[in-house]
Parts: structure tokens; C-alpha cells; sequence
């Protein structure tokens, strides 16, 4: 759904596009995690020894961070959007997950409803 690249979004479905994320996640960790351990710790160490690397990621970061100050307001409202969204996709996930015989119990849906609510 979202490319942390290129910012741009899918036009994947939510499942597909969650089922492809996380299957090939877990294939090439399972094929690769010794070797993605071992360049971290390289690549991390790198870092700490170069003072420009450092210095611009500073400079990089408060950028983004001037930038989501200047929109903040048009942030909020959106991430209060998406939040109700997602907090009732969740509820709707949780009732599919929970195999009651019958159904939902009161207890189960009084516990989504408080989760929903929660601010």
C-alpha cells in the first residue's frame, strides 16, 4: 500500500498488497537474516565514525521535521481521520478473530467498544 521510497500509494488491495509485504518479508529474512545482521552492524558502525554522515542526517531530519510543523494542522486532521478508520477496521478484525459459539459475547463487544473509544 505505501512505498517508504517513493511515498507514493498502491493501487494493490489492502490484503493483497499486506499478504506480498509480509510474505516476502518472512522468506528473505528466513533466507537472509545472518547476512542483513552482520551489514547493520557494519553499516551502523560506519555511521558513528563519520561525523559528515551524522551531520547530515541531522540536517536532513530537521528538514522533514520544519516541514511536518509547517502543515501540523492539515496532519492532525487527516491522522484523526485515518485513526477512526483504523481503530473500526481493527473492531471489525478483532469480532472476525473471536470464535464464540453464537457470536460475540456482550463482554467481547463492551471491550471493542471501549477500544473504539479509546482517544
Amino acid at each position: 500500500m505505501g512505498s517508504g521510497k517513493t511515498g507514493l500509494l498502491s493501487l494493490e488491495a489492502p490484503n493483497e498488497a499486506a499478504e506480498a509485504v509480509i510474505g516476502r518479508y518472512v522468506r528473505a529474512a528466513q533466507t537472509n537474516l545472518a547476512e542483513w545482521a552482520a551489514k547493520y552492524q557494519t553499516d551502523v558502525q560506519a555511521y558513528l565514525n563519520d561525523p559528515e554522515k551524522v551531520a547530515l542526517a541531522k540536517d536532513k531530519l530537521a528538514a522533514w521535521y520544519e516541514v511536518l510543523s509547517q502543515n501540523r494542522a492539515e496532519i492532525a486532521r487527516a491522522y484523526e481521520n485515518m485513526r477512526v478508520q483504523y481503530r473500526n477496521k481493527l473492531a471489525e478484525i478483532i469480532r472476525r478473530y473471536t470464535k464464540v459459539p453464537g457470536g460475540v459475547t456482550r463482554k467481547t463487544e463492551r471491550a471493542i467498544e471501549e477500544y473504539q473509544a479509546v482517544a
